[in-house]
């Protein structure tokens, strides 16, 4: 599933995302990391948060990339629900 991306909440380093992640171990996430195109953001890329949209409460941060026959994606989770969110990335941006 595709969504559109809303204004970003914030900006953060992708080690930061990781580590608001770490208690995160829910179905979506280990779904995502284990698929065969998925490739972890390298620690000091810069990435939005969005805010999440199925829980109203936490943020959606970036954990990687993954491609699909859409392109290039990159994989959010909220870090209070564990909702994943895919955001396409335009041809040759940098995740």
């Amino acid at each position: 599933m595709v969504f559109e991306p809303v204004p970003a909440r914030d900006l953060e380093r992708a080690h930061q995302a990781n580590a608001a992640l770490r208690h995160k171990q829910g179905r979506a996430l280990l779904t995502v990391r284990a698929r065969a195109t998925f490739c972890p953001l390298h620690d000091s890329t810069l990435v939005p948060v969005f805010p999440c949209a199925a829980c109203l409460d936490g943020g959606l941060r970036a954990v990687g990339t993954v491609r699909s026959k859409q392109g290039m994606q990159r994989a959010h989770i909220c870090d209070t629900c564990g909702k994943l969110q895919l955001y396409d990335l335009p041809e040759g941006a940098l995740p």
